[in-house]
């Protein structure tokens, strides 16, 4: 009898984690006063000194809002039929969402905040229990076969549209439940092949002097470009024309990217939001009427600079999440 319910309650287990994301930060602002903590907090106290309720939805909403609108109906559905009937599948379904709870349950012993890249493992999974949901639902086994490649047709058209429309930016995919004000992903480079562009179609570009916070903009700049903590060994004395910096890049390179912003006044003359969400940006800064070089303490210091947990940028931070 007790195996009878345990399926059960894994699948109601699930479904109500996932509604109560979705309520608290989808269709309200923070109803249930989840603590601010951004997507790549980590192991940073922030995530660590949370409460194990906020953990639970912490953890989860990276999930949540980065799944198609189709996966995710299908699986809320499949989940909430299975609460309280068999179906012909009750067996994988559990066995999967059983993974999915022991994966999160994990990474909560663990103190570790997962975001995307971390529970990738866990797509494939989903997706299984997507094609099940959606087998349910649409009562497969009772339709024709014209039914069934009309269905077919529009699976795929409902799976491609969201793709191709965040395109070429796949990994950084957010579904349109998450509010554009907030994020879960960084550019992790993206988007530095165009901002490279910008600056090489100005006059003097190879005359240029860059420096950038991330990754996957020198290697497509024709002037002279350093990376981070790379600063002294590069450009050291020499004037810097321009500063390009992201979400991510600016938090890890906080104390050299606030020291250069200091060292001249500064415009910005370059942004872009990915997906349309300002929190992913990369914004190109002019820096004019420079002053003074960066100390070459400063990349020392940087170095060791890793403020995942202060950031105001991401899900659930502090502006955003009543902290």
């Amino acid at each position: 009898r007790i195996k009878k319910f345990v399926p059960r309650i894994a699948f109601a287990a699930l479904l109500i984690i996932f509604l109560m994301v979705l309520i608290n930060w989808s269709l309200t602002d923070n109803l249930f006063s989840v603590k601010g903590v951004a997507f790549d907090a980590g192991r940073t106290p922030p995530f660590t000194g949370a409460g194990r309720f906020d953990k639970v939805l912490l953890e989860f909403r990276s999930l949540v809002f980065s799944l198609t609108p189709l996966v995710l109906v299908s699986v809320l559905y499949l989940w909430g039929i299975s609460i309280f009937r068999k179906n012909r599948y009750e067996s994988i379904a559990f066995v999967v969402s059983a993974f999915i709870l022991s994966f999160y349950l994990g990474v909560i012993v663990q103190q570790l905040l997962a975001h995307i890249r971390y529970s990738a493992m866990l797509y494939p999974l989903l997706m299984v229990l997507a094609a099940i949901g959606l087998y349910e639902m649409l009562h497969w086994e009772k339709r024709s076969e014209r039914f069934r490649l009309l269905a077919y047709a529009g699976i795929i058209g409902l799976s491609v549209l969201p793709i191709l429309l965040i395109q070429p930016y796949y990994f950084n995919y957010q579904n349109d439940l998450l509010p554009k004000k907030n994020t879960f992903a960084g550019a992790w480079g993206y988007h530095g092949y165009e901002a490279a562009q910008y600056l090489n179609s100005l006059p003097n570009a190879k005359e240029l002097t860059v420096w950038t916070d991330y990754s996957g903009f020198c290697s497509f700049f024709v002037g002279k470009c350093s990376k981070a903590v790379e600063i002294n060994k590069r450009i050291k004395g020499e004037k810097i024309d321009y500063l390009v910096t992201t979400r991510r890049g600016s938090i890890q390179n906080k104390k050299l990217y606030e020291k250069l912003k200091e060292s001249g006044n500064t415009e910005t003359v370059y942004e872009y939001f990915i997906d349309d969400r300002p929190r992913n940006y990369i914004r190109i800064f002019k820096l004019d009427e420079y002053k003074k070089q960066v100390a070459p303490k400063a990349a020392a210091d940087n170095s060791s600079e890793d403020d995942n947990g202060d950031d105001q940028g991401a899900v659930g931070s502090g502006d955003e999440a009543g902290d």
